[in-house]
Order: structure tokens, then C-alpha cells, then sequence
């Protein structure tokens, strides 16, 4: 029962190096830190720089392959530690990003793998065998598995982040100068003065406007989640003086707050109303329809083809260049080129609204065959 109810967990990092298409290998870092943040995985580069370098002493640069999820890898953070790479492992790397939830790779394999086997050695096994701490997991896959298998606890990783400086690091090396935001309305009316003409601001969906510089949604307009535990949920009809049943279930305090939830109102639109801007919102995930995303694509072409000191200060003076050598052919096309990928989405839109009248129309019919078929004779 020990085994069972132990609340110890583990965190397993799976990486699958690949040198040439005949070469490769799998690692696996094992961990009682739990926090999935940059400190980990920088604390995990430290590994895998040293273990590749180790097995292909010739090797030049890294090519780190992940999804794009934020709290640990596509972020500020990890991309200013990539500018340090060179300088924290004695060796250059890039990074690419995949679309995130997108399907699964070989590390994904790698631990599913793993956990199948402690899995079935938990369950096969004697008490003696029980998998009670991630140090227990770790000797296990180690002496399971041809894999190169590291272990990395807590202290190993504090004292990581205080050999590196990494939070001094993200607090010092912030960009210096004047940036225009979102939150910045004086600017945005001067510009209309200037310019004389009709201002819009073209955003994605995301929840931007909020008091915060975060993007959250304000308290008094976000409702609560599932995911909440009930205690949390009964403080919200609390807050907004709600009347509930003294032994009400999750579900029904959930659909009481649902019904009474307020609109959700943005600082962005209540402050773009006063100075007569008008906002347009894109659609969520449809980067496709946003020009903002060909010109952040044609500045990391230009800073990708230009950089030669791997600098952060190189980084901010050829995205400088690039922005200010933009003219306003450059800047029309960009809009041109939406404008006509929203007609073909239209057109494609068009096609399958007819598909599906078609299919609902046969699928009736075919319906409407079956129960002439099968009513009885007479």
C-alpha cells in the first residue's frame, strides 16, 4: 500500500540526439524538481551539451527541435540564454520550434517507453521492488535501459542557476529605449492627429487588454474554471453576492456562475473609444491572417542571415536596421498578400458549406430509403 499512495513524483526530460542519419542516441535526464520552468531546462542543456560533445567531439553547433510550449522553452528566457550557448557550453545552437500539441516525436516514444516499464516492474514485482522516489526511478531505468540516463535533484539545479547567474541574467538584460504599447493611448492619438486619417489597431484574439501588463483577464470579469477546486469556486458567487444551496455540487456552483457571469470588458477597448481607435481582432490561431507575422518573418530572415556575433546587442541592432530600412511598398504588400489569402479562405469556405448541404441532402435521403425499406408490407 506504501507504494501505492506515495505522493513523490518524478520528472522525466526525454531527448533524442541525432548527428547524422546513421547516428543517433537517446537520453533521458531524471528529476524530483517538478517546476517545468527555464531553469530546469537550461540546468538540462548543461547535459546535453556536454553529452553530445562527448560522443562527437567534432560537432560544431546545436540544433535544439521542440514544441513551442511557453513556460519553459519558447519564451524570453530561453532565447536570451541562447545568445549566452557559446559562452555557458562552449558551443553555438540554434533553436527550432514546432507547433505545439501537434502530434507526437521520439521523445514523446522515449518516455512512454520508460514509464511502460517501471509500470509493469511495479506491478510484477515484490515489495522490495516497489518505485517509491524519483532516485528509485532513476536506478531503475539505468539499469534497465541502454539509454544514457542522468539524474538531477533540486540542489543540482539551484546551485546550476547560481553558478550561471540566470535570474540575475533575465533581470540585467532587458532592452533599453522607448518601445510603443498597446497601453501607450496618448501616442496612439498623436499619431492620429498626424496623420489625419482613420486608426485602426489590428490584434489577434488573445486577452491583451487587461489592467495588467500580463494579458489577464480583470477578477471581476473572469469567470471560474473546471479546473478549480470547489472552495475557489464558491468564492466567486461569494464575490459577486450569489445565492447557492448550502450543499451545492461543483457542477451546480459552476452552472450558477456560468449564468451570472458579467461580460468580459478590456482596458484596450474602453481606452480605444475614447481616442476614436478602433480595434480589430483576429481570429484565434490564425497567424495566416495577421501582416504583423510577414514582417516579423522578414526581420529574422534578415537578422538570421546577418548575425556573425551571436550577441543579444547584435540581435537588437539588426532588428533596428531592419525596421527602419522598412518602406511603405514593403509594408502595403505585406496587407496585399492577406487580403488575398482572405479571399482564397473565403472561397475555400464557400466550397465546403456546399459539400456539406450536399452530404446532409444525400445523408437524408439515404435515410428516408432505409425507413421506406424497412416499413411492412400492407
Amino acid at each position: 500500500m506504501q507504494a501505492h499512495w506515495t505522493n513523490q513524483q518524478a520528472t522525466l526530460f526525454t531527448v533524442h540526439i541525432k548527428a547524422v542519419k546513421e547516428k543517433h542516441h537517446s537520453l533521458i535526464i531524471i528529476s524530483d524538481y517538478l517546476a517545468h520552468d527555464v531553469i530546469f531546462v537550461h540546468t538540462a542543456q548543461s547535459i546535453i551539451s556536454d553529452d553530445v560533445q562527448s560522443i562527437y567531439p567534432t560537432v560544431k553547433r546545436l540544433n535544439y527541435v521542440s514544441d513551442g510550449a511557453p513556460q519553459h522553452f519558447k519564451n524570453n528566457k530561453s532565447i536570451l540564454n541562447l545568445t549566452y550557448h557559446q559562452v555557458d557550453f562552449g558551443i553555438p545552437a540554434s533553436w527550432s520550434f514546432s507547433a505545439t500539441a501537434h502530434g507526437k516525436g521520439a521523445v514523446d516514444g522515449i518516455g512512454a517507453a520508460v514509464k511502460y516499464r517501471a509500470t509493469r516492474r511495479g506491478l510484477s514485482g515484490t515489495t522490495s521492488d516497489a518505485i517509491l522516489t524519483p532516485e528509485d526511478l532513476y536506478k531503475f531505468t539505468q539499469s534497465d535501459s541502454s539509454m544514457n540516463v542522468f539524474y538531477m535533484d533540486q540542489k543540482r539545479i539551484k546551485n546550476h542557476c547560481e553558478k550561471y547567474q540566470l535570474l540575475n541574467r533575465w533581470n540585467r538584460d532587458k532592452p533599453e529605449g522607448e518601445y510603443f504599447s498597446l497601453t501607450d493611448w496618448e501616442n496612439v492619438g498623436n499619431l492620429k492627429i498626424a496623420h489625419g486619417l482613420p486608426f485602426m489597431i489590428v490584434i489577434d484574439g488573445q486577452n491583451l487588454a487587461s489592467p495588467t501588463s500580463k494579458g489577464k483577464v480583470p477578477p471581476l470579469t473572469k469567470a471560474p474554471k473546471i479546473a478549480w477546486n470547489k472552495q475557489k469556486i464558491i468564492e466567486w458567487p461569494d464575490l459577486h453576492k450569489l445565492t447557492y444551496p448550502n450543499r451545492a455540487a461543483k457542477a451546480e456552483l459552476l452552472s450558477i456562475a456560468f449564468e451570472n457571469a458579467p461580460e468580459k470588458k478590456y482596458v484596450v477597448d474602453e481606452a480605444a473609444l475614447i481616442y476614436g481607435v478602433r480595434i480589430l481582432r483576429l481570429p484565434v490561431k490564425h497567424c495566416s491572417l495577421n501582416p504583423i507575422e510577414l514582417a516579423w518573418a522578414g526581420m529574422k530572415a534578415y537578422v538570421h542571415e546577418n548575425n556573425t556575433g551571436f550577441r543579444l546587442s547584435d540581435i537588437e541592432r539588426l532588428a533596428s536596421e531592419w525596421i527602419a530600412a522598412l518602406d511603405l511598398p514593403t509594408a502595403k504588400s505585406y496587407f496585399s498578400h492577406l487580403q488575398e489569402h482572405e479571399i482564397m479562405c473565403r472561397q475555400v469556405d464557400a466550397h465546403v458549406e456546399e459539400l456539406e448541404e450536399q452530404l446532409i441532402e444525400d445523408d437524408e435521403i439515404q435515410s428516408y430509403s432505409d425507413i421506406e425499406e424497412n416499413e411492412p408490407d400492407g
